[in-house]
Formats: C-alpha cells, sequence, structure tokens
C-alpha cells in the first residue's frame, strides 16, 4: 500500500503537500534516507519564508519522531494554520492518540471528546 503511494507521488514530489506525503510514506516503509532529504528541504524553505509546519510534522510522523510531530504541531497551532482543522481525524497522526500530548493538543484546539 505505501510503496504503491509513493510510486504515484514521486512525480509530483516538487509540490509542497505532496513533498510531504512523500517524505511520510518514505518514513513508514524505512526509507529514512529519502525522508530525511525530504525533510531537509522542507526546513531549508522555511528559512526562505512562511512554511506550513504541518507539513514538517508529518514528514516526522512518518519518521517516528514523536517529539518532532508534536514541536511542529504546536508550531502550527501558534500561527493557526488552517490545514489543522482535520487533524484529530488524519490518519497520518493517529498513532500519537495514544501519547498524552495528543489529548493536550486535542483540548487546546477544541477538539477533546
Amino acid at each position: 500500500m505505501y510503496d504503491e503511494g509513493i510510486s504515484l507521488l514521486q512525480p509530483y514530489g516538487n509540490l509542497p503537500f505532496n513533498a510531504a506525503f512523500l517524505g511520510y510514506l518514505y518514513g513508514k516503509v524505512g526509507k529514512v534516507e529519502e525522508a530525511k532529504k525530504i525533510l531537509d528541504d522542507l526546513l531549508e524553505r522555511t528559512k526562505k519564508g512562511y512554511y506550513l509546519a504541518s507539513l514538517i510534522a508529518m514528514v516526522y510522523a512518518g519518521l517516528d519522531d514523536r517529539d518532532k510531530v508534536f514541536e511542529y504541531l504546536e508550531k502550527a497551532y501558534a500561527v493557526r494554520e488552517g490545514f489543522l482543522w482535520g487533524l484529530k481525524v488524519d490518519p497520518t497522526f493517529a498513532y500519537l492518540h495514544s501519547d498524552p500530548r495528543w489529548a493536550e493538543q486535542m483540548k487546546k484546539r477544541g477538539l477533546a471528546d
């Protein structure tokens, strides 16, 4: 399933959302170097101007770096990124639901159960 997603996204990996999702998928299938290359590119883009922190969080989710995911979700919240409206049901971050920080994030956003 992940490999099919990778093959579909590779031709469009220069677009920000596609690049982030591709980095997420690379991380999930263990292609850590490819995921980190995309992550480095996204982080470099932040130096040139505003960039969606939630996209960076997505790549960190693929790499299973929970601390960095929460760091970048917090940054996204601080600037009120519109992308975060679907955060609660986004399968990219579903594995974080058991983490106590997840409940804090949902409460802060008014999405707590």
